[in-house]
């Protein structure tokens, strides 16, 4: 029996439909991906490229391998007082041993008589280039310590490295200090408690489409291989109370780029698991982020100096 004409076009009538919501759905699945896309390189690409600004002290441009890869990571050494323990600075998103900010760190912890090494952390927009892509703590934690190996190789005893971290810098250094248990001493500034809850918390208050920030990271592992969800410093807890680890957090109540709750979620984290934490919380409402480095200075480096002569049992003084 021959198909009827109404049944024809009946038929006819439903594949126009199922073609049609085809077609709207490869749109948006294509729409996803290159928002997702953009979402993924906003977040890894740098914004800025530093290639001036030197410390006022006396010091070494210095190179090292990144721990366990094969790229060179660039820094600042410069020596302390004799004696005296060393120090790793390690900047935030974006930025690099060059900017002033994170200068006047350097500076300003040698000043306290340590011995520091300001990185340029990968793909930031420094010196140091691995992939061109910068991943939020997780590739950057391997030249951090690589830091540390370079360190010990210039004869620093391990239990005698800190680490000072600000920002992104701050997650990446206790990133590090999970990774490496001869790492007894951090201090984080302003830190997320997980890549992916800071980055979705931003996307939310700059009014982007937060269902685009997973599908971005999953680009971003498909062509780097960062795994931008495994930046979670909150899940070493148990193991900085293992290994007897002491952290110091700094965050501002009002904190606009990484909200309060991450310092506050890691430090309740860090206290169930039995770490020994400090947290210094300020509750100025004219803070921006981590900037109680700037209203704070002289308190902000009597606290860290006085954290790490007590890890350390250095007996120097110092100057502020």
């Amino acid at each position: 029996m021959s198909e009827s004409p109404d049944s024809m076009k009946r038929r006819s009538h439903r594949s126009l439909i199922t073609f049609s919501l085809a077609i709207v759905f490869l749109l948006i699945a294509v729409g996803v991906v290159l928002v997702s896309v953009i979402a993924y390189n906003f977040v890894s690409l740098p914004k800025t490229h530093f290639t001036t600004g030197t410390p006022d002290a006396p010091f070494e441009d210095v190179v090292f391998s990144s721990r366990a890869h094969d790229y060179l990571v660039h820094a600042f050494y410069m020596p302390g007082q004799p004696g005296a323990p060393a120090l790793i600075s390690i900047h935030g998103w974006r930025s690099s041993r060059h900017n002033e900010f994170d200068l006047a760190r350097g500076n300003d912890l040698r000043k306290l008589g340590y011995s520091v090494l300001s990185v340029d952390l990968q793909d930031n927009g420094g010196d140091t280039v691995q992939d061109g892509h910068l991943s939020l703590g997780y590739g950057e934690r391997w030249d951090v310590l690589g830091g540390m190996d370079y360190l010990m190789a210039r004869g620093f005893p391990s239990d005698s490295i800190g680490l000072v971290g600000v920002s992104m810098g701050a997650t990446t250094s206790l990133e590090a200090a999970g990774l490496d248990p001869r790492l007894k001493a951090v201090w984080e500034d302003s830190a997320y408690e997980r890549a992916m809850t800071v980055v979705i918390e931003q996307a939310a208050n700059y009014g982007y489409p937060t269902f685009v920030i997973w599908p971005g990271a999953i680009w971003g592992f498909l062509t780097t291989g960062d795994r931008l969800w495994e930046v979670q410093p909150i899940a070493y807890a148990a193991s900085f109370a293992a290994n007897k680890q002491v952290i110091y957090i700094v965050h501002d109540e009002h904190d606009p780029l990484v909200l309060y709750h991450h310092g506050v979620d890691l430090s309740a984290a860090f206290q169930k698991a039995g770490v020994d934490v400090t947290f210094w919380s300020l509750p100025d409402a004219d803070l921006g982020h981590a900037e109680a480095v700037t209203k704070y200075h002289d308190e902000y480096y009597r606290r860290l100096d006085s954290f790490f002569r007590k890890q350390f049992n250095w007996a120097a003084g110092n100057v502020f």
